[in-house]
């Protein structure tokens, strides 16, 4: 309300509930998966949004930005006067289950859009993995997410995140991590290390013969 923006990018439906209390004009429609054999920066399920004309003169981090490259978004229902169109795909795009199944009608889909609280934004996009380091610097990603998160305090909420084998995988690297490079540990380690390198090196056997093979020789002989 003071002048703040909030960014919720979702396209599983799970911040349907935070918007619902905000009293949000727009909600995320999980049930569809949206696909573009036409307007795509990669393949049918990874369409490009493109940047509404009139949003552009509305909102300052939407200018200079066309297009916005998603990866599987869901569509967006935005009802009511206080919701704002910001970016839609293209007519040739389509929704289907996420599970696939039967196509849906076609589009364009709003997949971004914004509403004004006070003298603060709210902005909903349909997807959250344009801001993957895979995806920032294609169509005007990386120049959206600039313009989003330049010259102010950027808050992340990750109270709500499950944590998966992967995140718990990196939680204790880093923690050895952290351990290990406190001193004297890092001295332990490095002698440790250097130790199970020389167990490993062969010691060399030149010029060296077995019994077996002296007694081999004088057979030979």
């Amino acid at each position: 309300m003071g002048g703040g923006t909030v960014l919720v990018a979702d396209k599983s439906g799970a911040a349907n509930s935070l918007l619902l209390k905000l009293g949000s004009a727009v909600r995320i429609e999980n049930n569809s998966t949206i696909s573009d054999r036409t307007y795509n920066w990669k393949s049918k399920s990874e369409p490009t949004a493109i940047v509404l004309p009139g949003a552009k003169s509305q909102f300052h981090f939407l200018q200079n930005v066309s297009g916005i490259a998603l990866n599987m978004p869901s569509p967006l229902l935005v009802t009511g006067p206080q919701g704002i169109d910001l970016a839609i795909t293209s007519e040739f795009s389509v929704a289907s289950p996420p599970t696939g199944g039967t196509i849906g009608t076609r589009g364009p889909y709003v997949v971004m859009a914004a509403q004004k609280f006070g003298a603060g934004t709210l902005i909903v996009v349909g997807d959250s993995q344009f801001l993957l380091n895979s995806e920032w610097t294609i169509a005007n990603n990386k120049l959206l997410i600039g313009s989003l998160f330049s010259k102010t305090n950027v808050y992340v909420d990750a109270s709500h995140w499950g944590v998966t084998s992967i995140a718990q995988t990196k939680i204790a690297l880093g923690q050895f991590y952290s351990f290990v490079s406190a001193s004297p540990m890092r001295y332990i380690a490095t002698l440790f290390v250097v130790g199970l390198a020389l167990a490993f090196v062969p010691s060399s056997t030149e010029g060296r013969l077995t019994p077996f093979n002296r007694e081999e020789g004088r057979e030979g002989s």
